[in-house]
């Protein structure tokens, strides 16, 4: 009937000693606060665990970033959400290519992650809550990491429309992304947004940004945080 879910978003770790910080300073404050609780206890990362551009290479962090948040660290077990610095390295010396496992570069950007955390489109229910977590970035070269705009391929708007068929109207809907959505056309944001705003009370948990707002009326009973 009751948990906590706590968010966290931008770590952006990109040395040991960034990491080696979080593991001192943030893991032992998340662990701290969930045994105040007094309830079950579960964590979302919302993107940019580690901090890769296109003249850095982070990839080696992830991980240890992933050691460092399990459940056995952190006290309570940790989902994840990609960012726009989590993807497999590439620019223009490198360029990302697909291949027979992956068909667009938008795909290959993401397999490391994938190899790591786990999978970037994915839903699970607690009590009375679904929960959703999602990548909300589209790169446009293969090229530049840097190059990438806010938004879903139309496979991942399908997937997140045939996962909420399956969920009532009445539950709690809360989706996790990088981006925030507030004031986008950008491709099939709105077209998300339209589903959400079919539930009684829908939340979105975003990051990116590096400070704090709250849009309480994104869309018809629809809050971004």
């Amino acid at each position: 009937d009751s948990f906590s879910l706590f968010c966290f978003a931008d770590p952006q770790c990109s040395s040991e000693s960034n990491r080696n910080r979080f593991q001192r300073e943030s893991v032992p404050h998340f662990k701290a606060h969930a045994a105040a609780k007094g309830v079950p206890c579960y964590g979302v990362t919302l993107g940019d665990i580690v901090s890769s551009g296109d003249s850095s290479n982070t990839n080696p962090q992830m991980p240890h970033m992933c050691e460092h948040m399990a459940k056995d660290k952190v006290g309570f077990p940790v989902f994840q959400t990609m960012g726009n610095h989590d993807y497999l390295y590439f620019n223009g010396s490198a360029p990302l290519e697909p291949d027979e496992n992956s068909s667009t570069y938008n795909i290959k950007a993401q397999r490391l992650f994938e190899d790591i955390f786990g999978p970037i489109n994915y839903s699970w229910n607690r009590g009375d809550a679904h929960i959703v977590s999602m990548r909300d970035m589209l790169w446009n070269s293969n090229k530049s990491g840097g190059d990438y705009s806010l938004g879903f391929s139309d496979e991942q708007y399908e997937w997140l429309r045939q996962d909420l068929s399956f969920v009532p109207k009445d539950k709690l809907v809360i989706l996790c992304v990088h981006i925030p959505l507030v004031n986008s056309t950008k491709t099939n944001v709105q077209n998300v947004i339209s589903l959400l705003a079919q539930y009684d009370e829908a939340h979105i948990m975003a990051g990116h940004t590096h400070y704090t707002r709250n849009e309480p009326t994104l869309s018809k009973g629809v809050y971004e945080h």
